[in-house]
């Protein structure tokens, strides 16, 4: 679109460019790539926040943990700042590893994004990032690290706040109405209990408890989203199926 001093355009009937197709509703774009990250990794976890200032609009992107190329379980955290250029576009710098590490090396681990977008105990230009649970070298842990996104993405004010309680690792999570949740994989193995930790002034956690209700579907290493206030359940391994296709929902 160009700026210009009408308001008013004649359709000329002209025929358009006709190799480029309008995109369906849902479809994507095409994929491109960021920069690499320092050290190669799977089973992470990873998060995105907002930086506090807001003008220009930047956002971070953080992965932790996770497994190395040798498969062995890494503590570390990376974060990669990218700048919103428009609706449709972004440009990043580099990845940077943040001095902050998860204490005990893990994969399967869950990432927390708590703000005010769904959160009313943190302020507006608030972003804090929570990093719990996950499978070690030898089981699993509850260990859940927090830290306050500063300006140009690196962690500050770092605790360890209140362990995950049964430890799980490859749940599924979410973070919403001034708490944490994970659901499923308790101990790392299928299950379909789930915990809510509630915030209290941030980074603060005031236990994990059990949620009265389970899932449907008992499970581990399931996907999951949020949008508004519901939360959705998607796939993983259960007792009877290596990869399941079913899914469920649910809101707070």
């Amino acid at each position: 679109m160009a700026e210009v001093s009408v308001t008013s355009w004649s359709d000329t009937c002209a025929v358009g460019d006709t190799s480029q197709t309008p995109k369906g509703p849902g479809s994507i774009g095409e994929w491109r790539a960021f920069n690499s990250l320092n050290t190669a990794r799977s089973f992470h976890c990873a998060a995105l926040a907002y930086d506090p200032e807001t003008d220009p609009e930047f956002y971070y992107l953080y992965v932790a943990g996770g497994l190395n190329a040798s498969g062995e379980p890494l503590d570390s955290i990376e974060y990669i700042k990218v700048r919103k250029e428009g609706p449709k576009d972004q440009t990043t710098g580099a990845w940077k590893v943040s001095e902050n590490t998860l204490g005990t090396a893990r994969y399967g681990c869950g990432a927390y994004t708590v703000d005010a977008t769904a959160h009313s105990v943190v302020d507006v230009d608030e972003s804090w990032l929570y990093f719990a649970g996950g499978a070690t070298s030898t089981g699993t842990t509850g260990e859940t690290y927090a830290g306050l996104v500063q300006h140009n993405g690196e962690l500050g004010e770092w605790q360890e706040v209140d362990s995950m309680t049964p430890a799980r690792a490859g749940f599924a999570s979410a973070s919403a109405n001034d708490s944490l949740y994970a659901f499923g994989a308790q101990k790392g193995k299928v299950n379909g209990t789930s915990v809510s930790a509630a915030i209290g002034v941030a980074p603060d956690l005031e236990n994990w408890n059990s949620l009265s209700i389970s899932m449907w579907e008992d499970r581990v290493w399931a996907g999951s989203a949020q949008e508004s206030a519901v939360i959705s359940i998607v796939g993983g391994t259960t007792d009877s199926e290596a990869a399941t296709r079913s899914t469920e929902w649910t809101n707070y």
